[in-house]
C-alpha cells in the first residue's frame, strides 16, 4: 500500500524536530578521547595559534573528494606536488590524490 506524503513548510519541519531535540549536556574530555562527539560549547584558545604574527603556511589546496572517508584508523595519503607563496597563482592542475601546500 502506497502512502500519500503531504509536505510541509521548513518551519513546522524544524519545530516537529526540535520536539525530540534533546540536550546531551556538556563534559570535559581529553582532546585524545574526542573523536566521534559534538562540541557542547565554544571552543577559544587561550594564546594566539601559532604564537607569532605569520604562519610559515596556511594549509594545503586539494580535492575535498579525495578525503572522503579519511579518518584515523583509515588514513588518506596525499602527493604534494608544489607549493603556492603569498600572491601567487599555482599554474598546474591538481590531480586526484595531490595537494599544493599554500
Amino acid at each position: 500500500m502506497r502512502t500519500i506524503r503531504t509536505p510541509i513548510t521548513l518551519k513546522e519541519a524544524l519545530g516537529r524536530m526540535m520536539e525530540y531535540a534533546v540536550d546531551g549536556g556538556v563534559e570535559s574530555i581529553p582532546l585524545e578521547q574526542a573523536y566521534g562527539h559534538v562540541l557542547g560549547e565554544d571552543l577559544v584558545a587561550s594564546y594566539d595559534v601559532p604564537r607569532f604574527h605569520r604562519s610559515p603556511y596556511d594549509g594545503f589546496a586539494l580535492h575535498a573528494g579525495d578525503t572522503r572517508g579519511a579518518n584515523q584508523e583509515e588514513p588518506v595519503r596525499l602527493h604534494v606536488i608544489g607549493e603556492i607563496g603569498a600572491g601567487e597563482i599555482f599554474a598546474e592542475n591538481v590531480g586526484p590524490y595531490e595537494a599544493v601546500r599554500i
